[in-house]
């Protein structure tokens, strides 16, 4: 694997993770 690849995957990665953080806050609100 290529590192442009890498580093894209790798950036999908962080956005899922920064998406599941704000959902899991705005839970963490509700509840």
């Amino acid at each position: 694997m290529d590192f442009k690849k890498k580093k894209k995957i790798l950036g999908c990665f962080d956005a899922l993770n920064q998406a599941f953080k704000s959902v899991f806050n705005l839970i963490g609100i509700w509840f």
